[in-house]
C-alpha cells in the first residue's frame, strides 16, 4: 500500500532547548500608586525586588495584637496579581513571596523543564515585557485593620 503523504502545514514544532539558569535582568523598577507606605495601619516597607525570587513583601500591623510582633504580626495574607498574566498567588507565611517561601528565604523563581522562567509552578512562560504586579497585604479580620496595596512596577529582560 503506498505511504500517505503529509501535508506541508503539519510540521512538527520545534523542540524546546534547555536554557542556562541565568536570572532575568530587572529593570526600571518603580513604585505605582499604592496605599502601604504612611498607612496607619499596617508597617510596611516596598517590597524587595530580586531576580532570583522576584518579590516579597514585609509587613506587620503598626499595632499588632498582644503577643505578637515582628513580620507578619496581626496580618492574615498577601495576594500577588500579575496585570495581563494568568497568574495570581496568596501567600499567608510571613516574608510573603510572590512564589511561596517566606521565612528565611523566598522559593526561586519557577522553571520549566527547559529551565525557562514561568509564572508559577506550570505557569505560562515568561517573556520580556513591562509588568505591573500588585501586593494586597491584608490584615487578620478581628483586627478591625484595612488592608493596604502595593502596585510594583518592572520590565523584565529575560537572558
Amino acid at each position: 500500500t503506498p505511504a500517505t503523504p503529509r501535508p506541508a502545514d503539519q510540521t512538527p514544532a520545534p523542540t524546546p532547548q534547555p536554557v542556562a539558569a541565568l536570572p532575568p535582568n530587572l529593570r526600571n523598577i518603580s513604585g505605582g500608586t499604592t496605599t502601604c507606605p504612611d498607612h496607619p495601619d499596617i508597617a510596611s516597607e516596598f517590597p524587595t525586588v530580586d531576580p532570583a525570587f522576584l518579590l516579597r513583601v514585609d509587613a506587620q500591623l503598626t499595632y499588632p495584637p498582644a503577643g505578637e510582633s515582628g513580620n507578619g504580626a496581626g496580618i492574615d495574607r498577601v495576594e500577588f496579581v500579575v496585570d495581563g498574566v494568568d497568574f495570581s498567588h496568596t501567600e499567608r507565611v510571613a516574608g510573603y513571596c510572590i512564589f511561596e517561601g517566606g521565612e528565611p528565604d523566598c522559593r526561586d523563581w519557577p522553571r520549566d523543564a527547559f529551565g525557562r522562567l514561568t509564572w508559577g509552578a506550570g505557569g505560562p512562560l515568561v517573556v520580556d515585557g513591562d509588568y505591573r504586579i500588585t501586593a494586597t497585604v491584608y490584615p487578620r479580620p478581628e483586627t478591625g485593620a484595612v488592608e493596604c496595596h502595593w502596585n510594583v512596577l518592572l520590565t523584565i529582560d529575560i537572558p
